[in-house]
């Protein structure tokens, strides 16, 4: 093996979504390494090169990767891992199959391994350890548990909501939604950009909503990635869950009475707004 060879190995479980990568470096590397945790879903590890100028990969994990398949945190990657990882993810996506069982789902998996070159797997710009965020102040601490608590409140109206488009698209958007919601309660200041992806990506399919509830989801989840747009984000999840609520129980007395129910009229599971083009 040549001295400057480093052997890649990337693992995918699509059922969680997780994209994680170890590289074996051996003496390529110092044993000094240099990490960054961008946010709650994604890790990087670094190391030192002993023959290449920069830092070079050492270890990583994504949550939520396919959600976030497009720009950061997978653009971080060297150009060839990132090649590497976007194929595992393909390889496990299409192993995940739509009737397998929940033991399949858990099971299915994806690898590969590749021989890199040490100057193939260093640090770009674009994987540039970022600054860690300032800690937060003690109002962004009581509005995180505000947030949370609002979140959480949506996600039980949804779970609530009559005869769901796609019920596993359903089931997965609360799950997340009380994800990220935990995440804020428990480490407040902390954002959670995959899991906001990811919740946007089962919104798409999961609910019978009408056009300006389904913006408004859409928006309030892409707020909360921002801890300077998160009064706006529970302004908006406050009154998504007011009116989702309300939408519920008036579709349910629709049914009762035999009439047109409110959510009769909303877009199909097929039917996206603007907002969701970018996911």
């Amino acid at each position: 093996m040549s001295p400057r060879l480093a052997q890649v190995h990337l693992r995918y479980r699509p059922a969680s979504d997780v994209l994680s990568g170890d590289v074996e470096l051996g003496t390529l590397a110092a044993d000094q390494s240099v990490t960054d945790t961008l946010d709650a879903d994604t890790y990087f590890e670094w190391r030192h090169s002993t023959v290449a100028d920069g830092l070079v990969l050492s270890s990583f994990q994504i949550l939520h990767a396919a959600a976030r398949l497009d720009g950061p945190p997978l653009s971080m990657l060297p150009a060839e891992v990132l090649v590497l990882a976007r194929q595992v993810i393909a390889s496990g996506t299409a192993a995940l199959r739509p009737e397998a069982t929940m033991i399949e789902r858990l099971k299915a998996k994806a690898d590969t391994t590749a021989l890199l070159t040490v100057d193939q797997l260093l640090q770009s710009s674009a994987g540039a350890v970022a600054t860690a965020p300032l800690p937060p102040t003690p109002a962004e601490q009581s509005q995180a548990g505000a947030l949370a608590a609002a979140i959480d409140q949506v996600a039980s109206v949804i779970a609530r909501l009559p005869e769901p488009v796609e019920a596993t698209r359903t089931n997965e958007l609360v799950h997340l939604a009380h994800e990220l919601a935990a995440v804020l309660r428990e480490t407040p200041g902390t954002t959670s950009p995959g899991t906001s992806a990811a919740a946007r990506r089962a919104a798409r399919y999961a609910l019978p909503l009408d056009t300006s509830s389904r913006s408004m989801l859409w928006r309030a989840l892409t707020e909360v990635d921002d801890r300077r747009h998160w009064q706006s984000a529970l302004v908006r999840f406050n009154s998504l869950a007011a009116d989702l609520d309300r939408q519920r129980v008036d579709t349910l007395r629709a049914r009762v009475r035999g009439t047109k129910s409110p959510l009769d009229d909303c877009p199909s599971a097929d039917q996206h707004t603007d907002d969701d083009s970018d996911d």
